[in-house]
């Protein structure tokens, strides 16, 4: 596969004039919120919603006002009224998703272990946890985050030099997310253009892109937008020749959620395959001390552990009720919330048949079937979320090597199924709104957190 130059004045102002066009409607879609009662528009900051959301906020929290993860003050702090968990969630009686550590004897203990998250007691002391004990915590433990530490930390060292105060944390963590989901975008466009397409071609994938919930994440502080961000610049800097970068960018993918090693391992294996040992070994100069360092190593100071501990039952057998969540769910179906993903799956398959396109079909194909084994035996699915969650940082890869594969095909054959992607395209666009086509909106597990009142 052949580098196109990008070095010429009009492609310079034409991705000038598509990132700022991609920073507008990133902007506009972060902080345009939905009133659906009072049928109005609203701005108003990104908000720490539900599920895990809090609970990575309370980490970021803890490292700029306290310099350290240890989380007991924090929460207990949010308990009394403080921001810690977000403006939605001041003042409530929250679980915590944490760890207790006695580091001197490796003793590690859930919190869901040692309380029982539906008997709240009365708490009216700094010193309380408001929730009924069921277990001894061991003697001198510290409370630790349970989800991976890299994540939090990169926000934190995004905005410690801004010096924010405890009530602008939550907005300062929104604005990094949001310019995260830019730079994605920006950079599928700019892997489009890498590959020698036109203008349309390279905005395609985009599009493909914005009609998903990939922008209803980008809104949100999981760490889907992160990871996002970190998979498509490792595609950049691969197909770019820039293979440190693309490899420091996945093994900061890992440091925000382990399971993306994969990734890691696939793409060295193919650089070897290829016969580019240079590529290979630049990979590992940075993947390796990268996901080494933040993943694993900060994971055992924390926890003396070098992985996190997973609670039983956390991976099924690969069932028809396992592939009906992932795949067809009303709450987390991949395929009813991104009908597009199917066709871009097999023209990223015909895209192995062509000498030009092979290898980005490689790229994220093989790391795409492994992660999908994840995926369907991974028992704790996306939890309190917006639809298929865990998929979304695959999405814009797909969508890239899909359009590879669509622009390899004969100019007949490609126009049809042009008309079929962009058709696809629109589905998609409508099935990932909440009470449109296929969504009941039951819950907020269908419905993006800024379909509601937004508190002010």
């Amino acid at each position: 596969m052949t580098a196109a130059p990008l070095h010429t004045s009009q492609t310079r102002w034409a991705a000038v004039l598509v990132a700022l066009a991609l920073l507008l409607v990133t902007v506009v879609g972060t902080w345009l919120h939905v009133l659906p009662a009072e049928r109005q528009l609203a701005w108003a900051a990104p908000r720490a919603s539900n599920g895990d959301e809090p609970h990575y906020l309370v980490a970021v929290f803890s490292l700029l006002q306290d310099g350290d993860l240890d989380l007991t003050d924090d929460y207990r702090s949010a308990n009394l009224g403080g921001p810690e968990l977000g403006l939605r969630n001041t003042g409530q009686t929250c679980d915590h998703h944490t760890f207790w550590v006695a580091r001197d004897r490796c003793e590690v203990v859930r919190w869901w272990d040692a309380f029982d998250a539906k008997r709240v007691v009365p708490c009216d002391t700094a010193n309380c946890t408001p929730f009924a004990s069921t277990a001894p915590l061991p003697e001198g433990a510290r409370e630790r985050p349970l989800h991976p530490p890299g994540y939090p930390v990169f926000l934190a060292m995004v905005l410690w030099p801004f010096h924010l105060s405890s009530t602008s944390i939550e907005v300062g963590v929104a604005m990094v997310v949001m310019m995260l989901g830019w730079a994605a975008l920006l950079l599928t466009f700019l892997c489009g253009r890498r590959l020698g397409w036109s203008l349309a071609w390279s905005l395609l994938p985009v599009g493909l892109v914005l009609a998903s919930p990939v922008m209803v994440y980008v809104r949100s502080f999981f760490t889907e937008p992160g990871i996002t961000f970190c998979l498509v610049a490792a595609l950049a800097g691969f197909l770019s020749g820039r293979f440190k970068w693309a490899g420091a960018a996945l093994g900061m993918a890992v440091c925000f959620k382990p399971n993306f090693l994969l990734f890691g391992i696939v793409w060295v294996a193919v650089a070897f395959w290829s016969r580019n040992r240079r590529a290979a070994m630049q990979l590992l100069t940075t993947f390796l001390p990268v996901a080494g360092v933040g993943s694993f190593a900060l994971t055992y100071w924390l926890l003396c552990r070098w992985l996190l501990p997973m609670p039983d039952g956390t991976f099924w057998p690969l069932t028809a009720e396992a592939a009906e969540v992932t795949f067809w769910s009303s709450q987390h179906g991949l395929f009813r919330f991104v009908p597009w993903f199917i066709p871009l799956v097999l023209l990223s398959l015909f895209g192995l048949s062509k000498p030009d396109t092979r290898l980005i079909s490689v790229l994220v194909l093989l790391p795409t079937a492994a992660m999908t084994v994840v995926f369907l035996g991974n028992g704790v699915h996306p939890g309190y979320s917006y639809g298929p969650r865990y998929w979304v940082p695959l999405l814009p890869l797909v969508a890239i090597a899909g359009v590879a594969g669509l622009k390899a095909m004969a100019s007949k054959t490609a126009r049809l199924a042009l008309i079929g992607v962009v058709g696809a395209g629109l589905f998609s666009a409508l099935s990932a709104l909440p009470d449109l086509v296929l969504s009941d909106g039951s819950s907020l597990f269908n419905r993006p957190p800024f379909i509601e009142r937004v508190r002010r």
